[in-house]
């Protein structure tokens, strides 16, 4: 399915991470990021809200207190859903580097303005053929 003219139009600006979201919408898509430690990693998500997670020891717990994220994190991340694990991650929005959205491809490339540290971070998204 290719992107129509409204998503065409819209990758002329940076994204911050909100933009990103409103952009994704509630497709499912995966997401190649880089770890703290280096590694490289590929997940499948989306931002569904979801009532229940699986945690470490594969059993499923249902989610009691919902905690408020800060400036800072709202900021900097991707609070997604992994799909294939049954849990929330954090994708750092520096780290990002290829996004898939149904059968569209787009390279992520962080903006020079957002390397500052009083600018909230923003990205720049290249559609590949």
């Amino acid at each position: 399915m290719a992107l129509d003219q409204s998503k065409k139009s819209r990758l002329e600006r940076p994204f911050t991470s909100q933009d990103l979201r409103d952009f994704i919408g509630s497709d499912k898509f995966w997401a190649k990021f880089e770890k703290q430690n280096g590694e490289k990693r590929e997940i499948r998500c989306d931002f569904i809200p979801r009532s229940r997670y699986k945690d470490a020891h594969g059993k499923w717990r249902k989610i009691k207190n919902k905690r408020e994220k800060s400036d800072f994190e709202i900021a900097n991340f991707l609070n997604v859903y992994d799909i294939e694990n049954y849990g929330y991650r954090k994708i750092n929005l520096g780290t990002l580097y290829y996004l898939r959205i149904r059968n569209n491809k787009f390279l992520v490339k962080p903006t020079v303005e957002s390397r500052l540290d009083y600018k909230e971070p923003e990205v720049e998204l290249e559609h590949l053929p």
